[in-house]
């Protein structure tokens, strides 16, 4: 009954999608190569000007990045798979959980299971229990209609979202931009947890039922007919929490991703501390062997000729070595140079007089 009624609504929505977006990315293609392009070269003035240190691997990647966004944002294909993986995601989960095909298959089963004991109640049971068979309809009709309703608006949020990916999946292209895409791809885990928490709680609503009927032996038990009637209550207000289930558990899933992100950049921050410690603690210590050097040359007795020329070599090995160390290593090395230049005075005293 549902999923005849549904099925033709399903595949307007599908349509709905590709047309969408096969009308965006025609339109979006040549701009985004564009854009693309600018951005380009604005990074090759960048590299010529040295604005901002680029590597070549970090022109590399971006031309990568760059080309997979526009493709997945201009051609169906490419997205295509993304797409089903999406939409077909609900219905693999609600034949893991309900042991039916998809969603709509589950609540036909609950609206069968109602209205057949409502029937039932009203043919072959007293006046008091027909009324009970009645209400049973009622509820049970509430409970399909409000399950068929959620997933319906999901999968119709879902539809119109997936079309508007191109414009989307466009603004990766800036990190300015990228925060856009971040509410969007939130947006679209948020509806596909809508569908997801709507299977569970109908997959535990036909736990609760068969468990119930299983108990109502005879449609004159009144206890078991109201409990049956409790059960159905019960239902309804569980269809009405999924909405704020849904969004708890997507915005913890958008909050652990943004967690790792906030933990990556912290690592990042306390690497670059300790690199600036390190540098600092180098240069410290070739600081240290210098002036050592020099005080070692003031308390020798070789005259302050040989100490200048000494100081020379020293001047002449960081010129030589500048092009390969930084300044911490090449102090570190001239002291070194100067300490065995006066040590080998020390050895040859007549030698250096």
């Amino acid at each position: 009954m549902i999923q005849d009624f549904v099925s033709s609504i399903e595949t307007a929505i599908n349509n709905f999608s590709q047309q969408a977006y096969n009308s965006l990315a025609a339109d979006l293609a040549s701009a985004l190569w564009a854009i693309a392009a600018l951005i380009f070269v604005a990074m090759l003035i960048n590299g010529v000007l040295q604005i901002r240190e680029i590597g070549f691997g970090g022109y590399v990647g971006w031309i990568i990045r760059a080309t997979i966004i526009i493709v997945m944002a201009s051609s169906w294909s490419y997205f295509q798979p993304v797409y089903n993986g999406i939409q077909s995601l609900p219905d693999s989960i609600a034949g893991a959980l309900t042991g039916t095909t998809n969603v709509w298959q589950a609540l036909d089963d609950i609206a069968d299971q109602c209205f057949t004991m409502g029937q039932t109640a009203i043919e072959n049971a007293t006046w008091g229990l027909s009324i009970t068979g009645a209400v049973l309809w009622v509820v049970g009709a509430i409970i399909v209609a409000f399950g068929t309703g959620i997933a319906l608006i999901a999968k119709g949020g879902m539809a119109v979202l997936l079309g508007l990916a191109p414009i989307f999946i466009a603004t990766l292209l800036s990190s300015a931009t990228a925060n856009i895409f971040a509410a969007w791809a939130k947006t679209t885990v948020g509806l596909v947890m809508v569908i997801v928490v709507l299977t569970g709680i109908v997959s535990l609503i036909q736990t609760l039922f068969v468990a119930e009927l299983s108990t109502v032996e005879d449609v004159n038990n009144m206890t078991a007919s109201g409990r049956f009637l409790a059960v159905c209550i019960i239902s309804i207000v569980m269809l009405t929490q999924i909405p704020s289930v849904a969004g708890g558990i997507s915005g913890a899933i958008v909050s652990a991703s943004s967690g790792l992100a906030v933990a990556s950049g912290m690592a990042a921050a306390a690497r670059n501390v300790m690199g600036t410690t390190v540098d600092a603690g180098r240069s410290t210590v070739a600081g240290g062997k210098t002036a050592a050097a020099m005080a070692s040359a003031a308390r020798d007795g070789t005259g302050v000729r040989d100490s200048a020329s000494r100081a020379m070599q020293a001047r002449r090995d960081i010129a030589h070595r500048s092009r390969n160390q930084d300044s911490a290593a090449r102090q570190s090395y001239a002291a070194d140079r100067y300490r065995q230049s006066i040590q080998a005075a020390r050895a040859n005293p007549k030698k250096s007089s």
